[in-house]
């Protein structure tokens, strides 16, 4: 029993904060591996570099599957999904890794060595496909860091206004691409200088062309070349290119960027929003144990604390935990203070309304914080003046 609990113990590692930012490392490490073996192919290491990281990769996931269990993993587990694939990629890994040792002829079946094919193995297309699906695990790197795949999530998102976005500019300049295709680059429309017309016809001969120059106007990367020798046709084409332009260029394409920046606006409102609620929730919990531990201190049962019940409901460890939680860090040596401020008509007791209310006090923002001080002071300076003229009416009764 022992040595399963301490093997469990050690699989269990994989899930912890720091274990998740070394694979991440490692990944990284992977991928600038890869870029180099793109570069200097020709290196003799990056076979062991490859199965290096690969048995890495496999040793993680292995202690994935001890830690959690196969069906908790790729079954009912909440990133059952994101098991898959990795594992998928892994098995990728390891199918490229055969490949290769096969192509360079590093064994075969029976163990002897000999050389399948003269091509070297990064040059065989099987081998250069399952090379580039390595950059897959890069998918890791997104899924360890918590806003990196908010991020990717938003992005997501926000595909499908941006497919619909896109295909209004895919449909229109298919539409132009015929037009122009048949009036300039078949010759219909032609200039006086056969140097203008090969030049025009060269950049709308056909629709594909057409549609991949419309394209390079969009992005106005250089336009001036495509329109200049248009416009030599007839001067008319400036109005074209500047409605082109203007709906394109201008409109399309900033939509896509208003598209994104209320995507993120909205995000960031809702995440506000769920961020508030779950801190109504937590201060609501807060409050309920403050009432249980309430009646726990009180000793005498008289639903009244005094201060040193007071002082010692608060140097618990457990509130000290739980008052940390909500952001209230209360020193032993600020209690003796703390119990003032809580004793609004200064009894000598606090009722259980007179700990939340305190508490709630503490509890808020510095803005908020402040406003609640000032009502908070006057309700001791008025609970004050009650007394004294409570006094005062006593004695003039007296006299």
């Amino acid at each position: 029993t022992e040595t399963l609990r301490d093997a469990l113990n050690c699989a269990a590692f994989v899930d912890r904060s720091y274990c998740r930012v070394g694979v991440g490392c490692v990944i990284i490490a992977n991928m600038l591996a890869l870029s180099l073996e793109t570069d200097y192919a020709d290196w003799p290491c990056w076979d062991l570099v490859n199965i290096g990281f690969l048995l890495f990769y496999i040793g993680e996931l292995g202690l994935r599957i001890q830690s959690r269990g196969f069906m908790a993993l790729f079954w009912t587990g909440k990133s059952w999904h994101w098991m898959i694939y990795d594992a998928m990629v892994i098995l990728i890994g390891i199918v490229d890794w055969v490949v290769a040792c096969l192509c360079r002829g590093d064994f075969d079946a029976v163990g002897s060595r000999h050389r399948l094919s003269v091509m070297p193995a990064w040059e065989l297309p099987v081998v250069r496909t399952l090379m580039v699906s390595r950059v897959l695990r890069l998918y890791r790197v997104v899924n360890l860091n918590k806003k990196l795949k908010d991020f990717v999530r938003l992005l997501g998102s926000m595909l499908s206004t941006f497919a619909w976005i896109l295909s209004i500019i895919l449909l229109f300049c298919f539409v132009l691409s015929v037009v122009l295709t048949r009036l300039l680059g078949h010759g219909l429309i032609e200039a006086d200088d056969p140097e203008v017309n090969r030049q025009v016809q060269d950049r709308f001969r056909d629709i594909p062309t057409s549609l991949f120059t419309l394209f390079q106007v969009t992005t106005i990367d250089d336009w001036s070349t495509i329109a200049s020798p248009v416009v030599e046709i007839s001067t008319g084409w400036r109005l074209f290119f500047i409605i082109f332009v203007t709906f394109m260029s201008w409109t399309m394409l900033s939509l896509l960027t208003a598209v994104a920046s209320e995507c993120f606006i909205a995000d960031a409102s809702g995440k506000k929003h769920e961020e508030q609620l779950m801190a109504e929730v937590s201060r609501q919990a807060f409050t309920t144990l403050l009432c249980s531990e309430f009646l726990r201190a009180d000793a005498d049962e008289s639903g009244l604390l005094d201060k040193p019940e007071f002082i010692h409901l608060m140097s618990r460890p457990a509130m000290v935990v739980e008052m940390e939680a909500q952001g209230v860090d209360l020193k032993v040596r600020d209690l003796s203070t703390t119990w003032d401020n809580f004793d609004v008509d200064d009894s000598g007791e606090l009722t259980i309304d007179e700990l939340v209310d305190g508490f709630s006090f503490l509890m808020e923002d510095l803005a908020t914080k402040h406003v609640a001080g000032v009502e908070h002071a006057l309700k001791r300076f008025s609970r004050k003046m009650e007394v004294s003229t409570d006094t005062m009416q006593e004695a003039f009764e007296k006299v």
